[in-house]
């Protein structure tokens, strides 16, 4: 192998999977942005689970084309369970099943998930902005903003979501936030809604901390148009995922691509443990 080949660099970009065909769009479009950005360097989008490309998919077609050194950038939001145990045995199994021994073929490196960076709390409050553009005025402490996580066991990724938020509210002088989850985590999304339900905010902000349109995404809008529909006289609201909308290029192809090329820069400091036994 010559060294110009060993020395090749690609990039795979590995999302959740979601069988939202509209997700997967979001999903391809913000990978097919970024890839135009590095017009020299093979690029390939891969899911983790439920869609295709799979991860073997996307590291077959890079190591057919000479790639040695790569570099998985998971377009994830916290260091769960996935990030941590999911991604990394999965890279291995894949590499495996191509033919390729780890460590001693291909240098892996694995970049951190996308967490609190700045570019993302922008893009969240100017999702909130749009949801709320042409509403009428209404004073912060008639307010209540709700964010919306996955969940996860993963004690450290629910404490960054409480961070993110804390990192939200800075830019929302007396708009009262709270966080709640779908799953694994509390408070539970159902019972944050009971008890905002009987509050007297006027105006009641959901917004899904997901990238992409989904499962997750759907089952935000059902809880909220269920309580919605008991008419209690509240105006609530359900801002859009994170990602632009399949075919646009906007504020969230942007940031999130913002996000996408600092976490690719620093993907050689974080390697991935490899498993060298035969």
């Amino acid at each position: 192998m010559s060294d110009e080949t060993a020395n090749k660099q690609g990039v795979l970009l590995l999302g959740h999977g979601t069988r939202s065909l509209a997700g997967k769009r979001q999903f391809l479009d913000l990978c097919q942005h970024f890839s135009s950005l590095l017009s020299s360097t093979p690029v390939e989008p891969a899911f983790l689970e439920l869609q295709h490309p799979t991860i073997a998919d996307g590291l077959g077609q890079l190591l057919d084309r000479g790639v040695r050194r790569l570099r998985v950038v998971p377009l994830l939001l916290f260091a769960a369970g996935h990030v941590k145990e999911d991604i990394p045995a999965a890279i291995r199994a894949g590499v495996r099943s191509l033919g390729f021994v780890a460590v001693t073929s291909i240098e892996l490196t694995q970049a951190d998930p996308f967490g609190c960076h700045p570019a993302l709390v922008e893009l969240s409050r100017r999702r909130f902005e749009q949801a709320i553009a042409g509403k009428a005025q209404i004073s912060g402490n008639d307010c209540c903003l709700i964010f919306v996580g996955r969940g996860s066991n993963d004690a450290n990724a629910t404490a960054e979501m409480h961070e993110f938020a804390r990192m939200r509210q800075q830019s929302h002088d007396g708009l009262q936030i709270r966080v709640a989850f779908l799953a694994m985590a509390q408070p539970l999304l159902a019972s944050e809604l009971q008890k905002v339900a009987a509050c007297s905010f006027r105006r009641v902000i959901v917004q899904p901390h997901l990238l992409f349109h989904g499962e997750l995404v759907a089952a935000v809008e059902e809880q909220v148009g269920a309580i919605k529909s008991r008419g209690n006289g509240q105006e609530w609201i359900v801002t859009s995922s994170l990602a632009d909308p399949g075919g646009e290029i906007g504020c969230g192809t942007e940031l999130l691509t913002n996000v996408m090329w600092e976490r690719y820069q620093q993907g050689a400091i974080h390697v991935v443990v490899t498993d060298t036994r035969s």
